[in-house]
């Protein structure tokens, strides 16, 4: 806990080193690909990547520390409800085993395919109950990420519909 103006705040050291580790690493292989070589064919995925991951590391940092409720009548107002750590650690088995599947059916069937039944069972396993989210969603992801990918890579990409 820190106290800074008469207020409590606590952070969140964990997420903080993790998002730090990503965006340093970012950073890192950016700035190793731009010592081999600055043509654009080099860095067409590395450097938007890396911007992206330092804009995102922007938004989660301020996301890191959190207010702590000092009066007795605001005690928890500002604290989110705790999740069952068993729960947690069944949603991270489940996305790990999604992502199994995700890289193990890309060959049998195809990148477009893979792709939107790993986002529609990410959104589910995430708590997305909304079947309109679920029927839209994933549907606009995978098309956009199979068609960018396919304007941007050189070779083809083994899909089942696109």
């Amino acid at each position: 806990m820190i106290r800074v103006a008469g207020r409590t705040y606590v952070v969140d050291w964990g997420h903080l080193l993790v998002a730090t580790l990503i965006v340093g690493a970012c950073i890192w292989y950016l700035a190793d690909a731009r010592s081999v070589s600055t043509n654009v064919e080099n860095l067409l995925l590395v450097q938007p990547a890396t911007i992206l991951a330092v804009v995102l590391y922007l938004l989660i940092l301020p996301q890191c520390v959190r207010q702590v409720a000092d009066a007795p009548g605001e005690a928890g107002a500002l604290e989110p409800k705790a999740a069952s750590p068993i729960a947690d650690h069944l949603r991270i088995a489940a996305m790990a085993a999604a992502f199994g599947f995700f890289t193990f059916s890309l060959e049998p069937l195809g990148f477009d395919v893979s792709t939107w039944i790993f986002v529609t069972v990410g959104l589910f396993i995430c708590g997305e109950r909304r079947p309109w989210i679920l029927a839209i969603f994933p549907p606009a992801f995978t098309a956009a990420m199979v068609l960018g990918y396919q304007q941007l890579l050189p070779h083809p990409i083994h899909t089942l519909i696109l």
